[in-house]
């Protein structure tokens, strides 16, 4: 998938979505976190769920791998969490350019926690 590609795919998907970040070892996350699952997308309910905990490590791999996720589902009508999305995602956060995409799509469509929040407070953090 190409930069522009990319860009225009996201642009048109994730004004339908919202993120909400949710403590994965209450009941109905809890299963995902014990296989290692940092987020998941519900397509029926058109929202992302990331765990409030998710290592800041894993973060941008798996922020990756749902907006993959999404676009293939959108493009192709399979939801794909499949080892070839897992390395595609972590082949696309090795470009600094496409991480430096993320973090602006993230921010222009809101999918940064609240402010005050435990999560918020880690992203800035981390933010030199």
């Amino acid at each position: 998938m190409g930069l522009e590609e990319m860009i225009s795919a996201l642009e048109a998907i994730l004004p339908g979505f919202s993120v909400h970040y949710v403590d994965f070892t209450e009941e109905g996350f809890l299963p995902y976190r014990l296989r290692g699952i940092g987020a998941v997308v519900r397509f029926d309910e058109r929202k992302i769920y990331l765990d409030r905990d998710l290592p800041p490590a894993e973060e941008e791999v798996t922020w990756a791998h749902e907006l993959l996720s999404i676009y293939y589902f959108l493009s192709e009508g399979v939801i794909r969490h499949d080892e070839e999305v897992e390395a595609e995602a972590k082949e696309l956060v090795k470009s600094e350019e496409l991480r430096e995409l993320l973090r602006r799509l993230r921010e222009k469509f809101g999918f940064f926690p609240s402010l005050g929040s435990d999560r918020m407070a880690k992203n800035a953090k981390r933010r030199p």
